[in-house]
C-alpha cells in the first residue's frame, strides 16, 4: 500500500495559505479601526448641519425669524466638531 503524502502536505499548504490570508485580513481590519475617521461628504455634512439647525430651532420653540442664525450656529458647531 502506498500512502498519499502529497494530499497531506497539500492540505497543510492550503491551511497555511488560508491562515495567512486570515491574518492579513485581520491586520487590514485593525489598520482601518485605528485610522482616523474620514471627513464626511458634502451631502453628509449638509445633513448634519440641517439636523443641528433643526434642534436649535426646536430649542427656541420654532419661533420664526431666526432660521438663518440657527443654520449658521449649526454650521459652526458641526464644522468645529468635524475639524473642517
Amino acid at each position: 500500500m502506498q500512502t498519499h503524502s502529497n494530499s497531506g502536505s497539500r492540505s497543510k499548504s492550503v491551511a497555511t495559505k488560508a491562515n495567512g490570508k486570515a491574518r492579513s485580513s485581520a491586520k487590514q481590519t485593525l489598520r482601518l479601526k485605528n485610522s482616523p475617521p474620514s471627513a464626511p461628504s458634502d451631502p453628509e455634512l449638509k445633513s448634519m448641519i440641517a439636523t443641528a439647525a433643526y434642534y436649535f430651532a426646536e430649542q427656541r420653540r420654532f419661533e420664526p425669524g431666526c432660521e438663518f442664525e440657527d443654520w449658521i450656529k449649526a454650521e459652526q458647531l458641526i464644522r468645529q466638531h468635524v475639524g473642517d
